[in-house]
Formats: C-alpha cells, structure tokens, sequence
C-alpha cells in the first residue's frame, strides 16, 4: 500500500539535496572566480553579472533560456526514470531524434488535416516512436542480457543515420544545409522573438505527472524498487522484467515527446543533427541532483542558464565561452563526489527521566 506523503515528509526528504545543490553551486562559483582571476584580467562580477544578463534579461534572453530549460528537463526525467528502475539509459538522443522524425513525418504528410488533430497526431508519433525505440536496448537485456549503455549509445548513431537519410532524401527542402521541408503545424509561441512556446507547460505537467506517479502509486514503487533491489523486486512479487521495460518505455516516450517540443516548437522542421548534446546534457543535469525528481527543474534551468548567458558573457568580457562549460564541470564533479557536504546528525543521548532523577 502506497503511503500519502505530506509537504513536510517530502521537504525532510529533500532538504539534503537541496542544501548540498546550493553548496556545491557556490563552491564551483568560487572556483570559477578564482579562474577568472588567476588567468584573466577582467573583474569577475563583470563577468558573471554578464552571463546572468545574457541568460536572465530581456525576452530574448530569458526566453531561449527558458526554451532550453524545457528540452533538458524532459530529457532529465527520462533519464530520472530509467535510472531510478536500475537501467543507465544513455540513449535519450536516439529517443529524441526518432520522436522529432515521426512528428516531422507526419507534419509534412498531413496537411490538409485541421491543426488540433494534426497535432495531436505529431504528438503521439513522437511518444511512440521514442518509445519503441527505448524499447529495443529494454528487451536486448532483459532477454540477452545486453549490456545497456553500449547498446544506447550505438542505437544513438543508427538513429543520427536513419534521420540524416530521410533529411537529404525524402524529406529535404533542398537548401545548403541539410534540412526537412516546413511542417504544417507549430506550437503557439511565448515571449517573441524567442523560441520559447507552449511546451514549455506540457514538460511541467510531465513532471507534476511523473512526481505523482511516483510518490504516489504502485507503478512508481514497483520501479524504485527495481533500482534498489532487484533481488528484493523479485521477492515482493514485482515481475522485474516488464517492470524495466515499462521504465524504458516511459523513459523513450518522455524524450521523443522533447524531439517533437524541437520540430513543432523551436524549429518548424528537421534541422540536421539538432540534437546533438542535448540528451547528454540532460542526463548531466538528472546526474547533478543524482536523479531526484523535485530538483530536475533546478539542474536544468542551471545548465540552460549557463549556455545562454555564456554567450553574452563572451561577446561582452574578453573571458571565453568554454568558462560557462568549465563551471558546469566543476558543478558536476563537485556534485558527484558522494562524501562532499555530508553532514551527519549527531545522535543525542536519551535523557534520564524524572523519576529517576529524584529515585
């Protein structure tokens, strides 16, 4: 039975996390500042105020953060959700660039169809195709006992290959650079001339979604405790195989949705290799928090604010863009490390009662 777990339960729960995250982001922040003196000549506080300005102000600016905030968070559940099962699904860029295929495919071949079906229909294609796609590395292991991660990353190529086919091929606008013909439908825009659109809401129902899910029911449970034990998954019943298909699946799906926010919302059609970093970048931000739900949006409007402001950063300061890639480095590694932060409660002693005190 699934116990109701109230706010102050979930913040006990989270309060750890929470404080190690705003730890470790000042330390890395201090050691980026002492990088800034040491092998530049330019004033921190110039420097940084910059790339907040690059990230945080204007439409412009808070919008494309905000566009990339809603990729790597959906991309960071994904990978939340496999991994929590006990799967290491590095494959979310294939996921994603199938998902981003089947919207375009039926984008493209479905004009004439009127906009809220059409979109809808590019919208399922894309869960499905990342699903199924998910799925292939699921059933290599579960039946052959495949290792995952290689398997991943190889269906990662096949699938960069398979959408570069269709992009030069079938599906190209004949431009310079490799490109899918205009889809007929789009996400309705926010803040222009951002990219920002209304997926940036469906990946914030998808997280209250996955959350509920996972707080709240069997399924969610079930695959904790997969990732846990599987040994004891097996002991309490749970069938651990469908149980690790089902993550991957979810997993597959959460992606090729993001592909499809991609081709509908930022683009209007298939640009080549898209996606590249985007899934790793995701998995990095899921990594920093060690794959806690509650604080995904946290690591991922993190790593989009540091790529969008570094930019600014770069144009404005004479410090180069790869100081935002160092400080999200530093983030990560001082993240991982297991015993940085680790404060343990010291353990009182039970006082004496009253009544031996006067025995």
């Amino acid at each position: 039975m699934i116990q109701n777990i109230g706010f102050k339960q979930l913040w006990r729960d989270n309060y750890v996390g929470i404080r190690k995250v705003a730890l470790t982001l000042l330390l890395s922040l201090g050691l980026s500042i002492l990088l800034v003196l040491l092998f530049t000549k330019d004033n921190p506080f110039t420097v940084f105020g910059s790339l907040l300005r690059g990230a945080l102000v204007g439409k412009r600016n808070i919008g494309t953060t905000l566009a990339s905030t809603t990729t790597l968070l959906l991309n960071a559940i994904a990978f939340s959700i496999a991994n929590n099962a006990g799967f290491f699904n590095t494959g979310i860029d294939g996921d994603m660039y199938m998902g981003a295929l089947a919207a375009t495919l039926v984008g493209i071949y479905g004009q004439g169809i009127p906009a809220p079906i059409l979109v809808t229909l590019c919208v399922l294609a894309a869960l499905a195709a990342g699903m199924l796609w998910a799925l292939i590395p699921g059933l290599l292991n579960v039946h052959l006992n495949a290792n995952v991660i290689c398997v991943c990353i190889m269906m990662n190529s096949v699938a960069n290959y398979i959408c570069n086919f269709f992009v030069v091929g079938p599906l190209s606008a004949g431009k310079t650079v490799p490109q899918s013909k205009d889809v007929a439908v789009r996400f309705v825009q926010i803040l222009p001339p951002s990219r920002l659109n209304i997926g940036i809401f469906f990946a914030i129902l998808i997280w209250i979604l996955v959350l509920w899910v996972i707080t709240k029911t069997t399924l969610g449970y079930e695959l904790k405790t997969l990732g846990q034990n599987s040994l004891h998954a097996q002991y309490a019943g749970f069938n651990y195989k469908m149980s690790g298909l089902k993550a991957m699946m979810i997993s597959g799906a959460i992606s090729g949705f993001a592909g499809c926010i991609e081709i509908l919302g930022n683009y209007g059609y298939f640009l080549n290799e898209f996606a590249s970093g985007l899934g790793s970048r995701g998995l990095l931000a899921a990594l920093i928090v060690r794959c806690n739900i509650w604080l995904l949006p946290i690591a991922a409007f993190f790593i989009a604010a540091l790529s969008s402001g570094s930019i600014t950063m770069q144009a404005m300061t004479k410090v180069p863009k790869s100081l935002a890639d160092t400080l999200t480095a530093l983030f990560i590694i001082l993240a991982t490390m297991e015993t940085l932060f680790l404060f343990d409660k010291r353990k009182k002693k039970p006082s004496a009662a009253k009544g031996d005190a006067h025995g």
